[in-house]
């Protein structure tokens, strides 16, 4: 039995595919970490690019722990709904570029709220590193979320 189809076997898997709450209790906390990140990253991505300039960057500081708790949740919650179905999301090309996308939207995300930190209160945008890398994470945090979606309807 290989790592994959054992991870299936385990009464958390088991109880996440086949009991009445599991699967709906972690989908719902996956989808509320993806609107604590997403809602966070996507503010602080248009600031960057330019939008709601009159709000300070540094505004958003505050922001970063509540972020830093939605990725919590998100990763535990992903964790627990991978195991139940851990062989079939190991193949679906779908989730395989979801994760891909999730990594570089991780990557862009932190490297532009380090750089967000840089940016002078009273400027209007960014650096063009700055809004490179907020159109990179805005963007591969969204497709992510909609290539998430698409695995329930792929291989």
């Amino acid at each position: 039995m290989g790592f994959l189809q054992w991870l299936e076997s385990t009464g958390l898997a088991a109880w996440v595919r086949e009991s009445l709450w599991g699967y709906p209790i972690v989908l719902t906390s996956h989808g509320i970490g993806m609107a604590i990140v997403i809602g966070i990253m996507v503010m602080i991505d248009l600031r960057l690019l330019g939008f709601a300039s009159r709000i300070p960057v540094g505004a958003f500081d505050k922001l970063f722990t509540v972020g830093w708790i939605g990725v919590a949740l998100n990763v535990v919650s992903g964790l627990l709904l991978f195991t139940s179905e851990a062989v079939r999301f190991s193949t679906n090309l779908m989730f395989q570029l979801k994760i891909a996308l999730l990594i570089v939207g991780a990557v862009a995300a932190w490297m532009s709220m380090r750089e967000a930190l840089t940016v002078p209160p009273a400027a209007a945008a960014a650096s063009a590193k700055s809004r490179l890398l907020a159109s990179v994470s805005m963007a591969s945090l969204i497709v992510a979320v909609i290539a998430g979606r698409m695995v329930a309807y792929t291989g």
